[in-house]
């Protein structure tokens, strides 16, 4: 056995990783790895070896102790000989090529292109010269006809481990022998190198030449630094990828088409003919022959013309300069941010017609006078650039992103070039807006310097790295949504661009034109930002030295539509009521009208009055009155009624208990609220965990309730007084508790009443959960008014046969849904029936338009679907829009603001944005809650003062007799003006989703999945793979050999979070995608596999032909290969939405009625089985005693 030595590492990928494998193997020391490549960091980590970026003070880490060998494996940079003088022994390099031939960089791409016969690879000590040092190993290797870059770097990789097996070996024994290399036969390639005329095929060449040359440049689905070879046709580009040389000699000229297949095109060359069968654009896009030949109408006899001579000196000229510059691009390319023009219709993008228009644009006056007189050392053009760009930052919400950059001099050295480079290149602008214009004007130019040193990029760069291939926008023909453009005069531009918006600058800087594409902007909207770009301007010279982020945008005529006619809400209401005072003045006109209905009881407004007035006074009796907190833990029934109203007439504010919810949520909210008395039943009771309240049962102790007063009590309430406190989810991990007031119901039920307007005819039916606070206007709007409220039964919300049933028996009018189960109720068989309907209310998550058409054209119904918004903050819904047929909008808008209520749309500095321009939405008004229970610092941040509180805009509202809106709620949501005065909603801007209308924090479902023992890391997401069906993916880093199972992350997290916060899926995974910024790559991270998830019960297949429709029943819903008769179908992935389509098709099936909640209590394919079972045969039963009922009665023995 050798002597042990010591040694460092320097490289890159897997090679180096490989031989430290080896070098390991075989006793020696490995003191630290130095690598650019974070795998490699990665690697070393795991494996306890120090590490560190070359950057990271190379020679202070390799000094920290001697050591015998440094191995330079795979490494790009080249090394000062100071590094070279530190190990005790040698510095050794790997090279793949047999030096002294083939020095410099890709070796192996030289070697085919020259058409060698034999490569190899060297391990050499390292000296001055680059690989130009004593060779230690050196292995030959025969090239195949066949090679390509790839296959032949794959046989140097095998033969440079084999080699450096040896060479470990050689000098552990300390026999390994050092030859010179003879330097006459040296050649060199350095890294700008590249193939003559930019790799563009010549016919004039020989068919093996060009073989060569398409096989040199074939780096397989690895980085590929050379180029690409490229077919010249008609002045474009296109990437050759496979050739083939045919036996015949040519006959006709080089370039001429002899033949066209549908998979080739056979042309001539200098030598033989070449077959070209596969080919691609030049960003990399897959294109078919018979594309190609119809693109260009290419016939058998055409020719492809050679590029002319100087156009090739010209190229070769760019490729000795431009190379350098390459990584530079990659990099830019790969972390592309493109900026969306807020304007944009890209629906319109579909169509295929590029037509474009012209907006000319001079330079303010005043802007002019600026300059002259204050800035006179600054160029017009780049001031008006500069303008440009920060305005984009102002509308565009990013501080930094990426536009198209096309200047003068680019363009000079591009001519003759034919588009083989780039002409428009990605330009990073970062604005601060916090920073005056003065200081960004100065930044700004740094940034355009910095684009313009690097000059640009040959096109087929894209094609060239798989960081680059995987980007799908860069495959796009118009890469830049916007482009800046200097030229010398505007009547010198071409006319089109093939982008959305193109910012043309003249020379002097005195004027300016906007080109924009008519099938995604329109006159009208650039007029509006020509506008608000003049506003902008004036603001710059007005106060230059002031922060950009609040110079105005917005037109006087445009702030005063925003602020005050789109927020003209006033709408007078009585101030000193409570919503029970409501109630009670409706029993005074109405007494013995029906109240609500629950299944087959029901009660008058009289009865339900005196039995809440009963409870009412014991829980007086008990202490309850103002800002006390009164816990109701009951399913839908009578007594929830009859307990929300007591509790309200006491004086109280409730707070809703679900007995559905995991015990620990149910914990929280009481050690949270400190609740000193609970409503619920004995039934109920075990339901909550322990607890210090004192317990009212409304079941065993109601006779002793009822010996209390029938008589109203006296109200000590008001309406600033808290009516309940509802728990909604919260990004810490923990819910958060809303506390809402009176004033803000007494104003929705105004709202409501004088809009929709109820009346003793009406049936609303109550189907949402008194945890959610939609269901408030759902239990009092009606009692307010005398309608009547229709109590479907627990869980009946969820089941859409049961719904339709209860709609058409009940003759309901007034109904609230969630688009996904108003989606699912509109799929159920007999749902034309429910004519009755005059008010259907949507909410809680987008409603698409093609489910509101959906609506219509089912049940012929106009006029009564509402699209309504609005957080638990705002007192349930902030604003509405009456659904309307035949709209040109994807997304319903969710309108404009209900009475006494403001929106505005603001940017991250809380300045209004213009119409059109998305923002974050703002609620004032008399429903903001008062805060979040005992979290004063997020109450702080979420209701914030109102900036505009003292500014014109208020100051007019006030003067009108408006309401007072000092405080705004911070919403999160992200959205924006039409052009009307209507809303869209755009989406969250946070952690926070709906799924099928419930809000979820996405954080609080992580931190509960990351308290598990086994879980390293862990994200959430929403996703929609199948449309309609959104649904909570939870994506884990298991802890080393601790990978729980779906079933046990399942049950765990049932003990921690509400049902609707369980991820239906579980995905694990070794590491999290990243994207190049080092975030995680959300959408890079892979769907939920489509195969029977990891249980904890075997597999075992259905055995009885009801339990196989069953199983293929659930295979068809949660989209899986197979499923278990012991599966859960929860624990599959199932949840309400779908459970609503399982049920449907069970029925379709067997021809069976169950409930919803069949599947909830019985979820695996054997137990539902056996329950059709059952009905089936008990079905046949009664049948058959009717059929013996009906004998005996024609037989007289009845």
């Amino acid at each position: 056995m050798g002597n042990q030595f010591s040694c460092i590492i320097i490289g890159e990928g897997t090679l180096p990783l490989q031989c430290v494998q080896i070098l390991r193997e075989k006793g020696h020391e490995i003191y630290g790895l130095v690598s650019a490549d974070n795998s490699v960091h990665t690697w070393a980590e795991s494996n306890k070896i120090p590490h560190i970026q070359p950057t990271d003070n190379l020679r202070e880490f390799l000094s920290q102790q001697p050591f015998d060998y440094l191995f330079s494996i795979v490494n790009p940079s080249v090394l000062p000989e100071e590094i070279l003088e530190l190990p005790r022994q040698c510095a050794i390099n790997y090279h793949d090529a047999p030096l002294p031939k083939y020095a410099g960089v890709n070796a192996t791409s030289w070697a085919l292109m020259n058409q060698e016969k034999t490569h190899g690879v060297t391990w050499h000590v390292m000296a001055a010269t680059v690989d130009a040092g004593d060779i230690l190993k050196q292995v030959i290797i025969d090239i195949a006809d066949d090679e390509t870059a790839l296959t032949l770097n794959g046989k140097c990789y095998e033969a440079a481990l084999n080699a450096f097996a040896q060479l470990v070996d050689e000098l552990s024994f300390g026999i390994a022998q050092a030859t010179k290399p003879n330097l006459n036969e040296r050649t060199y390639f350095s890294r700008s190198k590249r193939p003559s005329a930019g790799g563009i095929i010549s016919w004039k060449r020989s068919a093996h030449e060009l073989d060569a040359m398409i096989r040199a440049l074939d780096f397989g689905t690895y980085p590929n630094p050379s180029g690409k070879a490229k077919l010249f046709i008609n002045n474009n580009f296109f990437i050759v990828s496979q050739l083939e040389v045919l036996e015949n000699l040519s006959k006709r000229a080089p370039g001429t088409i002899i033949a066209i297949e549908p998979n080739l095109i056979q042309v001539s060359t200098a030598s033989y003919d070449i077959a070209l069968h596969q080919v691609l654009t030049i960003n990399g896009q897959a294109l078919s022959i018979a594309d190609l030949v119809e693109t260009f109408g290419l016939q058998v006899g055409c020719q492809f013309c050679d590029i002319e001579p100087d156009q090739v000196r010209q190229i070769e000229k760019l490729d000795k300069s431009i190379p350098k510059y390459e990584t530079f691009w990659v990099k830019r390319l790969a972390t592309l941010e493109l900026l969306a023009l807020p304007y944009a219709q890209h629906t319109a993008l579909h169509l295929d017609k590029q037509q474009y228009a012209y907006a000319k644009m001079s330079l303010p006056h005043e802007a002019i006078a600026f300059l002259q007189e204050r800035r006179p050392q600054w160029n017009w053009g780049d001031f008006l650039e500069t303008a440009f760009v920060a305005y984009l930052a102002r509308i565009g919400g990013p501080g930094s992103f990426d536009i198209g950059y096309k200047y003068i001099d680019l363009q000079q050295q591009l001519v003759g070039t034919a588009g083989l480079f780039a002409s428009v290149v990605p330009h990073r602008v970062e604005v601060d807006c916090e920073q005056s214009f003065e200081q960004i004007f100065q930044e700004y130019q740094k940034q355009v310097n910095l684009t313009k040193h690097n000059l640009t990029y040959p096109q087929d760069v894209v094609s060239r790295y798989p960081a680059l291939r995987s980007l799908p926008q860069l495959g796009n023909k118009q890469l830049f949504p916007v482009v800046i453009e200097r030229v010398e005069k505007l009547e010198d531009h071409q006319g089109e661009s093939g982008n959305e918006l193109s910012f043309i600058i003249a020379a002097d800087g005195k004027e300016c034109c906007w080109l924009y594409n008519t099938a995604v902007l329109d006159g009208d909207k650039i007029a509006r930002m020509q506008e608000q770009f003049a506003v902008f301007l004036q603001g710059i010279v007005t106060q230059p030295e002031g922060s950009v982020a609040y110079l105005p945008l917005l037109s006087e005529q445009e702030r005063y539509k925003i602020w005050v006619e789109w927020n003209d809400t006033k709408v007078d209401y009585s101030k000193d009521k409570c919503i029970h005072q409501l109630f009670e003045e409706q029993v005074e006109k109405t007494p013995d009208a029906v109240a609500v209905v629950f299944e087959n009881t029901q009660l008058t407004y009289q009865q339900l009055n005196q039995r809440a007035n009963q409870l009412a006074h014991h829980l007086r009796s008990l202490g309850v009155g103002p800002e006390v907190f009164v816990g109701i833990c009951l399913e839908r029934s009578l007594e929830m009624i009859v307990g929300l109203l007591a509790i309200l007439k006491a004086g109280g504010a409730y707070v809703p208990l679900d007995p559905t919810y995991p015990s620990e949520r149910l914990a929280f909210i009481l050690q949270d609220t400190q609740i000193p008395i609970i409503l619920t039943t004995a039934q109920l009771v075990n339901s909550l965990p322990a607890h210090a309240a004192q317990v009212v049962y409304l079941d065993s102790q109601w006779q002793a309730i009822a010996h209390n007063s029938q008589e109203n009590l006296v109200c000590e309430a008001t309406p600033d007084n808290l009516m309940y406190i509802i728990y909604t989810s919260g990004s810490t991990g923990q819910p958060k508790g809303v506390m809402i007031p009176h004033r803000g119901i007494y104003n929705q039920l105004q709202w409501r009443q004088t809009t929709f307007k109820l009346t003793q005819q009406d049936k609303v039916l109550q189907t949402i959960s008194f945890s959610f606070d939609p269901s408030v206007w759902q239990i009092f709007w009606p009692l307010c008014n005398g309608a009547q409220l229709i109590l479907a039964r627990p869980g009946g919300h969820q089941d859409p046969a049961y719904l339709v049933k209860v709609i058409v028996e009940q003759q309901i009018t007034v109904l609230a849904l969630v688009p996904s189960i108003l989606s699912v109720l509109l799929e159920q068989q007999g749902i034309e029936n429910c004519q009755t309907l005059r008010h259907v209310t949507c909410g809680g998550e987008a409603l698409p338009v093609k489910l509101i058409e959906q609506f219509f054209a089912k049940l012929n119904l106009h006029n009564v679907l509402i699209n309504c918004y609005g957080p638990t903050e705002a007192s349930i819904d902030a604003t509405f829009w009456k659904c309307q047929h035949d709209t040109n909008y994807l997304i319903a808008p969710i309108g404009r603001p209900i009475a006494n209520t403001q929106t505005y749309i603001l940017d991250s500095h809380l300045q209004p944005v213009p119409i059109g321009v998305p923002g974050e939405l703002y609620i004032g008004g008399v429903g903001l809650g008062r805060g979040y229970l005992n979290r004063p610092e997020l109450t702080q941040e979420k209701f914030i003062a109102n900036p505009f509180y003292q500014s014109r805009g208020a100051e007019e509202q006030e003067s009108r007799g408006e309401i007072s809106i000092e405080r705004l709620y911070k919403t999160g949501d992200l959205a924006r003006y039409l052009s009307n005065g209507d809303i869209e909603f755009l989406g969250r801007l946070d952690n926070q989703v709906k799924v099928r209308g419930f809000r979820i924090e996405l954080g609080e479902v992580e931190a509960a999945i990351a308290q598990h023992p086994s879980v390293q890391q862990t994200v959430v997401i929403a996703r929609e793979d199948n449309p309609g069906d959104k649904r909570l993916v939870a994506y884990i880093i298991p802890h080393p050999e601790q990978t729980p199972s779906s079933d046990e992350l399942r049950g765990f997290l049932q003990e921690k979070l509400a049902l609707h916060m369980v991820p239906s899926a579980f995905v694990f995974l070794n590491t999290l995608p990243l994207n190049p910024n080092g975030k995680i790559d959300t959408r890079a991270l892979p769907a939920p596999s489509f195969s029977r998830p990891d249980l904890q019960q075997a597999f075992v297949a259905p055995r009885t032909p009801i339990e196989q429709e069953i199983a293929e029943i659930w295979v068809s819903v949660l989209k899986l290969e197979k499923v278990g008769i012991d599966d859960n179908f929860f624990v599959l992935g199932g949840h309400s939405l779908l459970a609503t389509q399982v049920m449907s098709r069970l029925h379709q099936a067997f021809g069976v009625d169950l409930p919803l909640r069949t599947l909830f209590e019985l979820p695996t394919v054997a137990q539902l089985g056996n329950r059709i079972e059952t009905v089936q045969w008990a079905n046949q039963l009664l049948r058959a005693s009717e059929s013996e009922t009906t004998n005996d009665y024609e037989e007289g023995r009845l």
